[in-house]
């Protein structure tokens, strides 16, 4: 990729500093342009494709359209006659009755190609009123605005560009100077009855934006976050310009989250798909952004890949295994990034992420504390509240971190205060599925009177002297200590009755759910202490996901929601579903190993971890069931274990899990090798298969005939797989959020000897399912099911 993208700075450079230069040529016949537009609107219209010279139009939607110079003979990423690379930059037209949008002006044309971009933008803007929005300043994205001849027939009605972008933006396009709108973070304009908002991204330039229209569920997003890889070179953001994308990733995963089926059109399209590009994202979807957020939060736990950049001295290049997303960057960006993760100005931060290895516990679902004081406390106090409530333990051992909140008046919490929460929530910690929200005393009453519409996503709420509680509209398990009076609304809300008491300790549970609790204390406790009993009593049991929500026209697999997506009649309904946190198990009932071996001899170890419970230590021989945890695309491999709830099962019930890193993982700059190659040639047995035999061999107790696997999403297509390929080793399988796959030809080798029962939840708006899951045509579904029909003995569906 090295050459590549070495190509690609050449071109763009060229394009951002405005320095094509045109090339005479020798008199041609005038080309007849009228002609030209007819043969290309009549090719476009029934093929949904047309070139004309070095550019082609697609169709992408109903009303969209794609232009760039990525011609069939001469592609994206191809050598012309010269040598030289072709990086075609997107142009979009949204088009409308009366009206034409373009998004961008793309690369700067002279000469046929000047004239070739004038009969594609006339014939595309033919008798409309057209608006033009520019993603950003750089000239690969403004180019055409340079000519005249281009847009002498074209109705330009308006120019949106970010007020940041404007005085760039109008170097290149003066010509639309007069009707050139800026535009701050937010601010929106109309096309067509349509709303078309812009939002401020300050990392690829000062003003590059992501432009949202929810009534097309299109996202357009230019260079903002790149084709697969964004330029953060630059020192935006006052040289932050990590800390700006981090900030636009989540904001963009808040948009796409609130559209159906969205498209995302980006600013290099070909790059998307590119052949020679391993990691190539293809059609862009919400997983690209988890698949950019995870490079920069592998940036605090060590599991982000740094190599250097050669099409920049100096520069590096972010990524990790298993995602399509790239950052290129400054090592000073990255350091200034990490500083301000620790640093700002609403609260003290004890920041433990640096401490994230193999051997921490609790990693994907760790406990994160967002604490209100009783009043302002400075930075040595906040230290030492963390550390005498014990909880410092708990943070280290997970590598979360803690928040003590700083009043805005610098003295006590009031109503103000709600907008600091946001802010520390929202961009800082952003929503952790083990969220821990603490009160104590003057904090304790902020908390219970102003941050009530917050709680639906708490998963641990303390109390710590509070004056009084209003009524809240969601359960949540709460702990309050010094008022019981408090606990009202929280029984009511969780539905709790009086389950017993012990001394000054009364506790409640809401009978038909173990996880809506309230336990009261009517000891008076000062800070430290509170905390401490607060985390003993409620806080450690349970945990708290965003995976489900009651409006179904959003996505619906994704276990961590963003924040806020500002309506707050929304956000107050939207639903979390608990879980019990393995924080509540005690390490005496349950034994972890992580293993760490060379499984094929090439010198790279691979990983895995084992949980045996202690009730099946010294059980008989051949009793115990063992159960795989695949866990999804990039996910850590402690992911199911830490947050499905299989801890309490394997202890109560009595069953080893193993939880493999079968796609390849990097902590602290090693990366571990996955596990999917084949252990011989010709062979469908994995190295999983080695790890099986190991721990059957390791733990004598473990029953070979009662062998499972599960997964979540791409462990759950992993499941389906072992299930179609190794029927031999696996009892069972169960998948969960995972595209379908199906292999027929390994259920027809495999279906004399074996049966493979296996179950599937899957949420019918799953986005990898591309259409409602009664629709199962556009997806793997049937060959899935089939798959399984065959190697079970059963007839194969011919029909949905």
């Amino acid at each position: 990729m090295n050459w590549f993208k070495k190509a690609i700075a050449g071109v763009m450079s060229l394009g951002m500093m405005f320095t094509l230069v045109p090339v005479n040529a020798e008199e041609e016949p005038a080309r007849d342009l009228e002609a030209e537009k007819a043969a290309f609107l009549a090719t476009l219209n029934a093929d949904g494709y047309a070139e004309v010279g070095k550019y082609k139009v697609e169709k992408l939607t109903d009303n969209v359209y794609h232009m760039d110079e990525g011609t069939k003979a001469l592609p994206g990423g191809a050598e012309d006659e010269n040598g030289a690379m072709n990086n075609p930059s997107s142009i979009y037209f949204a088009v409308e009755d009366n009206d034409v949008l373009i998004v961008d002006l793309g690369n700067p044309a002279t000469g046929d190609v000047e004239l070739d971009a004038k009969v594609i933008v006339e014939a595309m803007t033919a008798g409309k009123n057209v608006t033009i929005a520019l993603t950003h300043s750089h000239g690969d994205h403004t180019g055409l605005g340079r000519s005249t001849a281009i847009f002498e027939n074209v109705n330009v009605t308006k120019l949106y560009v970010s007020n940041p972008d404007m005085a760039g933006s109008l170097r290149a396009a003066k010509q639309f100077e007069g009707v050139a709108v800026g535009l701050d973070d937010g601010e929106s304009f109309e096309v067509a009855g349509k709303k078309y908002t812009m939002y401020i991204v300050p990392c690829h330039t000062a003003g590059s934006v992501m432009i949202e229209n929810l009534t097309d569920n299109i996202l357009y997003t230019g260079d903002t976050f790149g084709s697969g890889f964004v330029w953060a070179l630059w020192g935006m953001n006052n040289g932050n310009p990590l800390a700006a994308l981090d900030a636009g990733v989540a904001r963009a995963r808040t948009i796409l989250n609130g559209m159906n089926s969205p498209r995302i059109l980006a600013g290099h399209r070909w790059q998307q798909f590119w052949t020679e590009n391993a990691q190539r994202p293809n059609e862009m979807s919400i997983q690209y952004f988890n698949d950019m957020g995870q490079v920069l939060t592998g940036l605090t736990n060590g599991s982000t890949l740094i190599e250097d950049y050669s099409a920049r001295e100096g520069a590096v290049e972010l990524s990790q295994p298993g995602c399509r997303a790239k950052v290129d960057t400054m090592p000073e960006y990255i350091d200034a990034y990490l500083i301000g993760l620790s640093t700002i100005d609403e609260a003290y931060i004890y920041n433990a992420s640096n401490k994230l290895s193999i051997d921490s516990v609790n990693a994907t679902a760790a406990p994160k504390f967002v604490i209100f004081p009783d009043g302002a406390v400075s930075d040595e106090e906040a230290q030492a509240l963390i550390d005498d409530s014990g909880i410092v333990e708990y943070i280290d051992r997970s590598a979360s971190s803690a928040y003590v909140v700083r009043p805005i008046n610098g003295e006590k919490f009031t109503a103000e205060d709600v907008a600091r929460f946001e802010a520390v929530v929202g961009d800082q910690i952003g929503l952790s599925n083990n969220f821990k929200l603490i009160g104590i005393g003057n904090g304790a009453d902020f908390v219970a009177n102003y941050l009530t519409d917050y709680f639906n996503f708490v998963s641990g709420l303390a109390l710590i002297n509070p004056t009084s509680a209003a009524e809240i509209k969601v359960s949540v398990p709460v702990f309050i200590s010094g008022n019981a009076e408090a606990a009202a609304p929280y029984i009511k809300a969780n539905k709790a009755q009086e389950s017993g008491s012990e001394g000054t300790i009364t506790r409640y549970v809401n009978p038909n759910s173990k996880y809506e609790v309230v336990v009261t204390d009517t000891a008076k406790l000062d800070g430290a202490a509170g905390i401490k009993e607060a985390w003993s009593e409620v806080l450690k049991y349970f945990g708290r996901i965003g995976n489900y929500t009651t409006e179904q026209k959003t996505v619906a697999t994704w276990y961590s929601r963003p924040f806020l997506t500002g309506d707050k009649e929304y956000d107050t309904a939207r639903r979390y579903q608990y879980f019990q946190s393995i924080d509540s198990i005690d390490d005496a009932d349950m034994e972890r190993t992580v293993v760490t071996e060379d499984l094929d001899g090439d010198g790279q170890l691979s990983l895995w971890y084992e949980y045996v419970p202690a009730k099946v230590k010294d059980a008989s021989k051949g009793t115990v069931p063992v159960v795989f945890l695949m866990h999804g695309n990039t996910n850590d491999p402690r992911t199911q274990y830490d947050t499905a709830e299989w801890g309490h099962l394997a202890v109560e019930e009595g069953v080893i899990l193993v939880a493999p890193e079968w796609q390849g993982h990097v902590y602290q700059g090693y990366s571990y090798q996955a596990m999917s190659g084949r252990r011989e040639a010709g062979s469908d047995e994995t190295y999983v298969i080695s790890v099986l035999e190991k721990v059957l061999k390791k733990y004598p107790q473990a029953d070979p005939s009662r062998v499972y696997m599960t997964g979540l999403s791409a462990g759950s297509m992993q499941t389906t797989t072992y299930g179609s390929t190794n029927p031999k080793y696996f009892a069972a399988g169960g998948g969960h959020s995972g595209p379908f796959s199906g292999n027929i030809n390994s259920a027809q080798k495999y279906a004399k000897d074996y049966d493979f029962p296996i179950i599937y939840f899957t949420g019918d708006c799953d986005e990898y399912l591309m259409s409602s899951f009664d629709t199962a045509t556009m997806t793997g579904a049937i060959s899935c099911l089939n798959t399984f029909r065959i190697l079970n003995d059963m007839e194969p569906l011919t029909q949905d």
